[in-house]
């Protein structure tokens, strides 16, 4: 990976920062794409209220993903009445997890905005839209395999330290060279930093009455990654 292409990254995040306050130095997430659905209210914690949809990014192959929003009250722009389905916006903030169940596998992921901003109807599809740092360690082994066309993938499990002693769970893939350097370098507690862009997947689910259900899934596509010395 280009130096220049993290260099210019770290920069626009060091500029969204200071503008707007949105991350903490392990975790900053920001994307740019289409509301799927209007805003819907999700939960209250005390008195404030949270909202809840879903932007869709799309990718320079034209491929896109579908990011999962949640946002509290007081983040909303005065105009967020106007942010509905189809509208373009532009988010940042920090990617979290979330168990419903105490101890359970199953991980709730999503964008935490602390900006969001309506964009004008036309905007450059082409250029980055979909952006993730991330600072932590690994929960586990990396797991290691080539896929049925002989690509190389590893999948990782990174834990992100946040306030008040909760932390983020997010699952991570990534190919080719850099898979063999997590497979070869990497172990459970290793420290790393990774960039990449938050991506989605839907898979079918079949139970034993032969329902299926369509889920969705999301990890992180690493694009860059490297050994960490955190403090």
């Amino acid at each position: 990976m280009a130096k220049y292409w993290i260099t210019g990254i770290e920069e626009f995040f060091t500029k969204l920062d200071k503008e707007n306050k949105l991350f903490n130095q392990s975790n900053k997430a920001w994307i740019r794409g289409t509301m799927e659905k209007n805003l819907e209210y999700s939960h209250n914690v005390g008195k404030e209220k949270f909202y809840k949809t879903r932007v869709k990014v799309p990718r320079k192959s034209g491929v896109e993903d579908f990011v999962p929003i949640v946002v509290s009250e007081k983040y909303l722009p005065e105009n967020f009445r106007e942010i509905f389905f189809n509208q373009n916006i532009e988010v940042g903030g920090q990617f979290h997890s979330f168990r419903k169940i105490e101890n359970s596998p199953k991980l709730e992921l999503f964008l935490y905005a602390k900006m969001i901003r309506i964009l004008g109807e036309k905007w450059d599809e082409t250029k980055e839209n979909n952006l993730i740092y991330l600072k932590g360690c690994l929960t586990k082994d990396p797991i290691f395999r080539e896929t049925p066309t002989g690509r190389k993938i590893a999948q990782l499990s990174v834990v992100i330290n946040r306030k008040r002693e909760i932390d983020d769970y997010i699952p991570c893939i990534v190919w080719e060279e850099k898979a063999q350097f997590a497979f070869e370098n990497l172990c459970k507690k290793s420290k790393i930093e990774l960039y990449g862009r938050i991506q989605s997947r839907n898979y079918a689910k079949l139970y034993s009455n032969e329902r299926i259900e369509f889920k969705d899934t999301y990890e992180i596509s690493i694009t860059n990654l490297e050994l960490s010395t955190i403090k």
